[in-house]
């Protein structure tokens, strides 16, 4: 996972002095995500006092800057005033509504509803009408896998998914995996395809999530069959060992693939998943015998 560009977030809590950023960058850090607002207007953390300072320190030291606001709305109404909240803040500090992203952190289990979707909803779609471009949504995996967040009434598919101690995000269709909380004493993430660390070259409201810009190489030999684990597997979202880990086969676990794939020494065998999305994984060590059974 290493190969991937790192992003940090940070808050009122974090540094906001040039060095800090600077040493950031100096680790390989390529963007921040900095928290500009939480709640609505009057709230007592609705904003983030160091939130200029790091914007603009951030930026001088070279780094990618984003923003986030952190949730603590009930409905719709209760929303779209934190909106406005943010919408002002991400205005005033000169973020690049068609370049820069906005991302929610809904996560406030004392306070955010359950299920949660619709007010998540509520603020994407409401960012992005106000014209920011690519709009985002953070949350922990288990609110994604329990539902609580459910992905496929999602307006905005772009997810920044937290998971600690794990080796895969353990959600499909994660674009950012936050996986540590102290990355030199800060929350830091992977940014699989590039987006928050290159230039977006897409709006990310109701649109799939980006596939690595290398699948389109690999050639599908076409064959349909099933395949039973005998052990272990992960899926990726490319036949190649330096995709996205989504999931994984454990023992026993059966999948029906319609081609495989020769690469990096394995035949990879490609799927579709339950949202029809492309899976690999491997059967076999070129040459080798099977991780499982075929029928």
């Amino acid at each position: 996972m290493a190969d991937f560009p790192l992003v940090v977030d940070i808050a009122k809590f974090q540094d906001s002095s040039l060095d800090f950023f600077q040493n950031l960058k100096s680790q390989g850090v390529q963007a921040v995500i900095v928290q500009l607002t939480a709640g609505s207007k009057g709230h007592p953390y609705s904003k983030n006092p160091k939130r200029a300072e790091q914007v603009a320190n951030a930026r001088t030291a070279g780094l990618r800057v984003h923003a986030y606001h952190y949730s603590y709305a009930y409905g719709h109404d209760d929303t779209l005033t934190e909106v406005d909240n943010f919408m002002e803040e991400f205005r005033a500090l000169g973020f690049d509504p068609n370049n820069d992203f906005a991302f929610l952190d809904e996560e406030d289990n004392s306070n955010n509803p359950n299920p949660a979707t619709d007010d998540v909803n509520t603020w994407t779609d409401a960012v992005f009408n106000a014209g920011v471009r690519n709009v985002g949504v953070y949350s922990m995996a288990s609110w994604f896998t329990s539902g609580r967040i459910n992905y496929d009434a999602l307006h905005c598919k772009f997810l920044w998914v937290a998971n600690y101690g794990v080796n895969q995000p353990g959600v499909d269709n994660t674009s950012v995996w936050q996986f540590t909380d102290n990355f030199f004493n800060v929350d830091c993430s992977y940014d699989f395809f590039g987006n928050l660390t290159g230039t977006p070259s897409a709006s990310t409201e109701e649109t799939a999530q980006p596939q690595p810009a290398t699948q389109p190489d690999y050639a599908i030999t076409p064959e349909n069959g099933g395949f039973i684990a005998n052990q272990t597997i992960n899926v990726r979202m490319a036949p190649t060992t330096s995709a996205p880990v989504t999931g994984q086969l454990e023992p026993d676990d059966g999948i029906v693939y319609y081609g495989y794939v020769l690469n990096e020494g394995f035949v990879w065998i490609a799927y579709k998943n339950a949202s029809g999305q492309d899976r690999f994984c491997v059967c076999r060590k070129q040459g080798g015998p099977a991780w499982g059974t075929f029928n």
